[in-house]
């Protein structure tokens, strides 16, 4: 498995439309870890998150993607349940220092996107050609190009190996 951290800058329409889905993806992924928490089995949360009605923008496989991502989250854990936006942020919330639109954005959580041999990679993240920028495509009619910062370069060679590798659908790609 490789690891690659990498900073990108959509449109501004997609940087709004990105934050749109971390709102209702965090909103999912917040219930699924509460109901894995209380023991609840991840087939039964995820026939409870088919019926949430505020989340119109996160179809079935991302709510999949957010079951799995809260099972994985009481796993690294353990006992200790998880305080999404943390203890430190709600303190400082608590005592006016930070407003309530920072904190709820400190509280969003990062889209989880398994990925899928099968899918070229993934269903929904795809790493473009020129291999400097992403394709996001969680719609058939929304497309939001996320373009690589130039910093990262240096990751062209390991773009290149892993663009062609989901082309001829031999691996799978999570994106977060």
């Amino acid at each position: 498995m490789i690891t690659l951290k990498i900073k990108y800058k959509p449109t501004e329409d997609g940087l709004n439309l990105i934050k749109e889905y971390r709102k209702q993806y965090s909103s999912v992924l917040h219930y699924a870890y509460n109901r894995r928490y209380e023991g609840v089995s991840e087939k039964e949360v995820e026939h409870q998150i088919s019926s949430l009605k505020n989340v119109p923008l996160i179809k079935s496989y991302l709510k999949r993607c957010a079951v799995k991502n809260a099972t994985q989250l009481i796993k690294d854990e353990g006992e200790k349940q998880l305080r999404f936006g943390g203890s430190k942020n709600f303190i400082e919330r608590c005592k006016g220092k930070i407003t309530k639109d920072e904190f709820l954005n400190k509280r969003l959580s990062k889209l989880f996107i398994i990925g899928e041999a099968n899918q070229h990679g993934n269903r929904m993240v795809v790493i473009n050609d020129d291999l400097e920028s992403f394709t996001f495509k969680p719609t058939i009619k929304d497309r939001i190009v996320l373009n690589i910062d130039g910093r990262y370069k240096r990751y062209k060679s390991i773009l290149n190996k892993l663009y062609h590798l989901q082309q001829d659908k031999q691996i799978s790609i999570t994106y977060q």
